[in-house]
């Protein structure tokens, strides 16, 4: 069986309404030496014939898999289900209810294999909602457009710890996935991918493209749709533990600037009052940015928190 050269993993949990539209989206890529995994979180709507549908339709390109006994156990360990499976050099993850613009494996792949000295490539997002009637809007993720960034900048300027917006559509090399063990379990929903790219951006370079690729579908059952300020404040303290614990076990090259980027989210989460004041006087600094020209500005850190 020939080796693809990048595994393509779309986790699902009753996505009945979108699911067929992301698989699509694979399908329809210019680039097609790829694999596409579909992980069954435990759905209990038509999602799971669906995805069984196109694992039949595409026998050795599309594959279905399930936790035993069709489990529930969460969006973490649904992606290491599908990391197990994987063969391709590069791993590319979606969501059930997301969608691809045609070109994006074709030109990560390029990215990447242009900059040896990067392990991950990302790009902006198209917060789409045109497919309900709305009006997308394009954003950049990361601290710089069309660059690239290096430990430790990377978990200093990025969302958790820093002000830019954290990547949503990334192309990883396997290796770098392997060398930092997949995803922590302990996140079933909320900051699973924070926890994930938080250990990639200690591990690699990336590279930060100005493209947008992903279409990001926001809907009523979507997991970031149903989020209480409540959830997010628990899940965030819980992650700014995790990761304190994580750098100090692993002893990381400087340390102490991440501990005290730490240190002051933490903060941050104590005096919400306080920090929401600010935040609001930065987007108002920002959009009047915006308004004066400097678009590049405005669009790099507009989202960044």
């Amino acid at each position: 069986m020939n080796i693809p050269s990048v595994s393509v993993i779309c986790i699902f949990h009753d996505e009945q309404a979108y699911i067929a539209e992301a698989i699509e989206s694979v399908v329809a890529q210019d680039f097609g030496d790829y694999e596409l995994i579909l992980v069954d979180d435990g759905s209990t709507d038509r999602s799971s014939d669906i995805a069984k549908r196109y694992a039949a339709d595409h026998s050795g390109r599309i594959f279905y898999l399930e936790h035993p006994g069709h489990a529930n156990l969460g969006m973490s360990a649904a992606r290491n289900l599908g990391l197990g499976k994987a063969r391709g050099r590069y791993v590319a993850m979606m969501d059930g209810d997301d969608c691809w613009i045609q070109s994006k494996l074709s030109e990560q792949v390029a990215i990447l294999e242009a900059n040896p000295d990067v392990g991950m490539v990302c790009g902006g997002y198209i917060e789409w909602k045109s497919w309900a009637g709305g009006t997308d809007q394009i954003f950049l993720a990361g601290p710089v457009a069309n660059g690239k960034t290096f430990p430790p900048d990377t978990t200093l300027a990025v969302y958790p710890l820093g002000r830019a917006c954290n990547p949503t559509d990334p192309i990883i090399a396997r290796e770098v996935v392997e060398r930092v063990g997949g995803y922590e379990t302990s996140f079933r929903t909320l900051y699973e991918d924070q926890a994930f790219l938080s250990k990639v951006f200690l591990e690699t370079g990336v590279y930060w493209s100005a493209r947008a690729w992903l279409k990001y579908r926001r809907h009523p059952e979507s997991c970031t749709m149903r989020i209480s300020a409540a959830d997010y404040t628990n899940a965030r303290r819980e992650f700014l533990d995790w990761f304190s614990d994580y750098i100090a076990r692993r002893n990381v090259p400087h340390r102490r600037k991440i501990e005290r980027s730490i240190a002051r989210a933490r903060w941050e989460l104590q005096h919400r009052t306080v920090y929401g004041l600010t935040r609001k006087v930065r987007v108002a600094l920002l959009e009047a940015a915006r308004v004066l020209g400097f678009e590049t500005v405005y669009r790099q850190y507009r989202h960044g928190g």
